[in-house]
C-alpha cells in the first residue's frame, strides 16, 4: 500500500533499497525522480515488534541520505509508546536526533489512507503530475 500510495502521487518508489554502505535496506523510499541521489521519504514497516531495529535503520538512513522525513509503520500503540520513549529528545533517546524527521504511524493509519485515496487515484495522479 506504501509503494502505490506513492505511485499515486507520483513519487519514484524503490522497494527494499540498501542504504548506499549496504548496512540496512530500507522497506520503501520515495524520490522526485529515478535519477536523484537520495530519497525524500524513507518508511519502515516494523510489524514484529522490532521497533529497535526499525528505528535503527531509519537512523542510518538519516545519516546517509538526509531524507525529509522518516516513517515507521507499526502495529498498535504499544508499539508506539516504546518507538517514543526512545526518539524522546528531553530524555536525549538513543535516536533522539531523528525526532524532528521521524513520524509514528500504524498500519491502520496507512490503511484507511490508500483506501481513501484509491477512490480518486486518476484524478490525484493528474493532481500530483510534475512538470519537467
Amino acid at each position: 500500500m506504501i509503494c502505490e500510495i506513492g505511485e499515486i502521487l507520483d513519487f519514484h518508489v524503490k522497494r527494499e533499497e540498501w542504504t548506499p554502505d549496504r548496512a540496512y535496506r530500507c522497506d520503501v523510499t520515495w524520490r522526485d525522480y529515478e535519477t536523484h541521489h537520495s530519497p525524500l521519504k524513507v518508511f519502515e514497516i516494523e510489524l514484529s515488534g522490532n521497533v529497535d531495529h526499525a528505528l535503527s535503520s531509519l537512523s542510518h538512513a538519516y545519516d546517509s541520505w538526509r531524507p525529509e522525513q522518516l516513517y515507521l509503520v507499526i502495529e498498535d500503540e504499544s508499539d508506539s509508546e516504546r518507538a517514543r520513549k526512545l526518539i524522546e529528545p528531553r530524555i536525549k533517546g538513543a535516536f533522539a536526533r531523528i525526532s524532528g524527521r521521524l513520524r509514528i504511524v500504524t498500519w491502520r493509519d496507512i490503511y484507511r489512507l490508500y483506501s481513501n485515496l484509491d477512490k480518486d487515484r486518476q484524478l490525484l495522479k493528474e493532481i500530483a503530475k510534475r512538470v519537467d
